[in-house]
């Protein structure tokens, strides 16, 4: 979503600012602001705010009204909400000495809002983030310090945000708050930071503190200061980023996601070797993390807890959002059709508002790329108060997710720079696939010959998948030849159906095209009106065998009776499908079909990067859509 970064110290705060907020534009933004702290010479400041709508390079081009000697500054990449992306609009915000950037949505402005026009207070924008900044001078002209006319006017407010607040006649001082929006705090040597994420400070600090939900900080260039939402000051520990600078760096790339595409291999064998015992020929999930909420953060969990505990589950409740979703879908599949668990995967913004029926026997896996995703971190919260375990699948450490559930299984895929998720979502099913194999072994229903099998096959996963991003050319030239076509139909059935869902939701996301996904049973049930030979059907069954890939065949062979185009996705052996395609593309096998749509997803994700590359789209920053959504 929006970017955040604020800077004390004694460097010049601009163009830190301004580099923090490049390292953000992949959160996705359409307006982007800066503001900062000038001295006038006789012991006064005054704070010069400059902001634009589009992206950064248009804020550059307005640089010399910025270009002083500062030691404070705040910056801000807005995502509109409340309010069309304009100057006006883009923040920071001002009122009286206050100034502020804001992520999140107050979601009683209204009431807000009225009260303050009550009182006189004449708006200069459409936002709902103005309204702190006239929240906050009040209660500094009544008197307050300015955390506590922080703390007091946050308290008033509904939903997720983060500020960081400036105030010039408090120089050297920002401080900051969140509930449910994240923001991060980077420690230095006489100068110190704010971000909404590591990335926009990775390269001035690695000592980070990650601010919880309802706790303030007063930070100044020599101190940083915790505290509760009650005032109470509060003791913090920093972790320490080891992640390298070279991974929010293109390496050559065109874009970030097709660095990210050719990621997958290293991405998935980093996850995996968490989870595998390669040696042994068994699963291993005793590298779970323990939550730092835990009553016991100490605490590790033994391989035979983590399994016992999914296994005893009255039902697995699957809850995801987007590319996590269809991760989250994939491993229902596989939990039921494998482990024999009842497991039941659902979307975030669904589940919470739908009254559903929770137990306490039930158990809670949440799956997530950034581990700020605002309608999953609801969900984990709600599964909580009825008294389930909740667990989280989630790349980023120590994220608000994470920090909610009782446990994570981390996904080791690195940073994701690129707006349309890949190796996140290729890292989340492997777990899924680690998991499903672990109960089905503790549930007996997998011997110990066919567990060494599952990670056998896993073990073997990223060298595949290495041979099976060998067809990229092939998905180049494709692009090129259907790109101007009128739409787009993926079919799938059983595993391969959140396949379908995955492959049509990142063409549309970077190609801006039409594409749906369905499950290839459903094709008569209404799809098939829409099969002509301008509409691409895209296939996959890339199983090759069984019942349920001659029903999926006999389903496809319908689209070629009535003249539609064919773009078969399987294995290298089938002829069948081979032959009624009017392109065809392999997908290597791995020894277990369950795991073949791990690989099949991989050339549907270059066929959608090199579709919107051939339509001159913005790939790694498509338009409308943020990286991480922390707002509903």
């Amino acid at each position: 979503m929006c970017g955040i970064v604020g800077y004390v110290g004694k460097r010049n705060p601009q163009e830190l600012i301004y580099k923090g907020l490049e390292h953000l534009e992949y959160r996705g933004y359409d307006s982007a602001g800066i503001a900062a702290l000038r001295t006038n010479g006789s012991g006064g400041y005054s704070t010069i705010v400059l902001k634009t709508p589009g992206k950064l390079r248009e804020l550059k081009k307005q640089w010399q009204e910025i270009d002083f000697p500062s030691e404070q500054a705040i910056g801000h990449t807005r995502w509109a909400t409340h309010g069309e992306a304009n100057q006006v609009n883009a923040h920071p915000h001002r009122a009286g000495a206050i100034t502020i950037v804001h992520n999140g949505i107050i979601e009683n402005h209204q009431l807000i809002r009225k009260e303050l026009s009550a009182a006189g207070v004449v708006f200069k924008s459409e936002t709902d983030t103005e309204l702190f900044s006239h929240l906050v001078s009040r209660e500094r002209d009544r008197g307050l310090g300015l955390l506590e006319a922080v703390r007091v006017s946050f308290l008033r407010l509904q939903g997720a945000s983060a500020f960081v607040v400036m105030d010039e006649r408090l120089p050297g001082t920002l401080v900051v708050v969140r509930n449910g929006s994240p923001l991060v705090i980077g420690l230095g040597k006489d100068e110190n930071f704010v971000a909404s994420d590591v990335p926009a400070i990775l390269e001035s600090t690695r000592e980070i503190y990650y601010l919880d939900d309802n706790e303030l900080a007063e930070i100044t260039a020599s101190k940083v200061k915790i505290f509760k939402k009650t005032g109470e000051e509060k003791t913090f520990d920093p972790v320490h980023i080891t992640w390298s600078l070279d991974a929010i760096d293109k390496m050559g790339y065109p874009h970030y996601m097709l660095k990210e595409i050719f990621e997958q291999p290293r991405a998935l064998a980093d996850t995996l070797s968490s989870w595998l015992d390669l040696a042994n020929g068994c699963f291993r999930l005793d590298a779970v993390s323990v939550s730092k909420k835990s009553s016991k953060p100490e605490k590790k969990y033994t391989h035979n807890e983590i399994a016992g505990i999914l296994a005893a589950a009255t039902e697995i409740r699957i809850v995801a959002c987007g590319t996590a979703g269809h991760a989250g879908l994939y491993g229902s599949i596989l939990l039921e059709k494998i482990a024999k668990v009842r497991a039941r995967a659902e979307l975030a913004s669904e589940f919470r508002y739908r009254e559903p029926v929770l137990n306490p026997t039930d158990v809670g896996l949440v799956v997530s790329q950034s581990g700020e995703t605002a309608d999953t971190l609801a969900a984990v919260k709600l599964m909580k108060e009825k008294g389930m375990r909740v667990f989280a699948v989630c790349n980023v450490r120590d994220s608000s997710i994470a920090r909610e559930c009782d446990g994570v299984f981390y996904t080791n895929a690195g940073i994701e720079i690129g707006v349309a998720s890949t190796k996140a979502f290729t890292t989340q099913m492997a777990v899924f696939a680690v998991l499903t194999g672990a109960i089905a072994a503790h549930r007996k229903v997998l011997s110990a010959a066919d567990e060494r099998s599952w990670v056998e096959a896993l073990g073997r996963l990223p060298k595949v998948a290495q041979a099976a991003l060998a067809e990229s050319p092939a998905m180049d030239a494709l692009a090129k030849r259907y790109k101007d076509k009128k739409g787009f139909l993926f079919l799938g059935r059983g595993a391969e159906y959140p396949i379908a869902l995955e492959g049509a939701l990142k063409l549309k996301e970077i190609a801006y095209v039409h594409a749906e996904g369905y499950p290839s049973g459903e094709l008569k049930h209404g799809p098939i009106a829409m099969v002509e030979p301008e509409m691409v059907v895209i296939a996959i069954a890339p199983e090759g065998q069984g019942l349920l890939h001659a029903k999926s065949v006999s389903n496809i062979e319908e689209v070629k009776a009535r003249k539609g185009t064919l773009m078969g996705i399987g294995a290298v052996e089938d002829e069948q499908l081979k032959k009624i395609s009017d392109s065809y593309v392999n997908v290597p096998g791995v020894g277990i079909s369950e795991l073949i749509p791990i690989l099949a997803v991989l050339p549907l994700q270059l066929f959608a990067y090199y579709v919107a590359v051939a339509k001159g789209t913005e790939v790694d920053q498509p338009r409308n859509l943020a990286k991480s959504v922390t707002v509903e």
